[in-house]
């Protein structure tokens, strides 16, 4: 290009490449060399914004003739203007076809694992019931954790150990089998938030005093994963108990408003309606 002749996008591609190159060197970093890229983003997602950027750009520059006439960032041939391989038939196997020309390819890595010291660790610093049930599901499933916070009641049935999440992609319901231990630690957590009745306060005591000396028994004959689960029953008795006890010092008395029988609510609907028709 000479001096005073205008720019018709020339320089454009050693720009993009030059741009390309240092966005690859960006990411081969020691610090960058996982599958996480910049600002936190997966490198998969540093790829596609790159590309769609790019081709954006020269899009551009095109349509007000600053640029070159072919988009050297083209979409495959197959995704201009519908969807990418619609003409595929559906009764044919499907096929990894890709929808972008330049779009790297990501290896597949072998998911890494946590020693099972180290979970144990990590587990038994967790908080609530709630946050031990979340990372049971979490890892029994295989399901994302906004799945597992947008289930609901009813979508969970510890009788056939099946947990209903809606899928992020799809938005469809789909249920997802689990282990038994995160029902147990989501039983724990429902459990905790139920209000006791002060009537049982005798059954929760006779439970509480049977747990300790279960406990007792079980640490003098070594059952250590015994000991373990009865701690955990042992902590929610007595939390149930101290609940009583601060339920009782908020109202002293309780008062017992009964239960209305079907008498009751007939007579008073009878002399209801007949008011109503009474001229």
């Amino acid at each position: 290009m000479g001096p005073g002749e205008p720019d018709r996008g020339e320089g454009l591609l050693p720009l993009a490449s030059g741009r390309r190159a240092a966005e690859a060197s960006a990411l081969a970093t020691p610090e960058r060399s996982g599958p996480v890229g910049r600002r936190g983003q997966a490198v998969r997602t540093v790829g596609a914004h790159s590309e769609t950027v790019l081709r954006s750009f020269y899009d551009f520059h095109r349509d007000i003739g600053t640029g070159p006439v072919l988009n050297p960032f083209p979409l495959d041939r197959a995704r201009r203007g519908r969807r990418a391989h619609a003409h595929r038939n559906p009764m044919d196997p499907a096929r990894k076809e890709r929808a972008w020309l330049y779009r790297p390819r990501v290896p597949n890595r072998v998911p890494r694992s946590v020693p099972d010291e180290e979970f144990n660790e990590i587990f038994a610093r967790l908080p609530s019931h709630r946050d031990r049930a979340l990372v049971a599901f979490y890892v029994s499933t295989g399901a994302r954790a906004s799945e597992l916070l947008s289930t609901w009641q009813a979508g969970v049935d510890p009788g056939r150990q099946l947990i209903s999440v809606v899928r992020k992609g799809t938005r469809e319901v789909q249920e997802l089998p689990s282990s038994t231990d995160g029902f147990v630690w989501l039983r724990l957590f429902r459990c905790s938030l139920l209000r006791p009745d002060p009537a049982q306060r005798s059954r929760l005591t006779d439970i509480r005093d049977n747990l300790i000396a279960r406990i007792a028994e079980a640490e003098r004959e070594g059952w250590l994963g015994e000991v373990e689960g009865l701690q955990v029953s042992l902590t929610g008795a007595q939390g149930k108990l101290d609940q009583l006890d601060a339920e009782a010092a908020r109202r002293p008395s309780t008062v017992d408003l009964g239960m209305p029988t079907f008498a009751d609510v007939a007579i008073r609907t009878t002399t209801t309606s007949t008011d109503q028709h009474r001229p």
